[in-house]
């Protein structure tokens, strides 16, 4: 059953965060129906019902709200080829700077 990577978002966030029996269900919401229309979505191989179905779980959750998300994290990090031992925290959060050396022995960016 192809999927696009937007379907495959959905499905992976829905499944994942907000079903009933979700392994990551921290907010613990219970919705029968919502869970009903993921896993009909799942299910079926026809393209425009799968996104009839994920509409309608989204919408359910719009109007139920089982969650607020207070803010984002934007992580964006860029670097040289020649910046070496230059790596974010395990949480993304900082760099660690005092690993980082420049390797003379690589090539220059353009």
């Amino acid at each position: 059953m192809p999927t696009s990577s937007r379907e495959d978002f959905v499905n992976g966030l829905l499944s994942l965060l907000y079903t009933s029996t979700a392994l990551w269900n921290q907010t613990r919401w219970n919705n029968k129906p919502f869970d009903d229309l993921v896993e009909a979505a799942r299910a079926t191989i026809d393209a425009e019902k799968r996104g009839d179905y994920y509409n309608r779980a989204q919408i359910r959750m719009r109007r139920d709200v089982p969650s607020i998300i207070p803010f984002f994290v934007d992580l964006l990090a860029a670097r040289r080829k020649k910046v070496a031992g230059l790596d974010l925290a395990p949480l993304g959060v900082s760099f660690f700077l005092d690993e980082a050396w420049i390797d003379k022995s690589l090539e220059a960016d353009g």
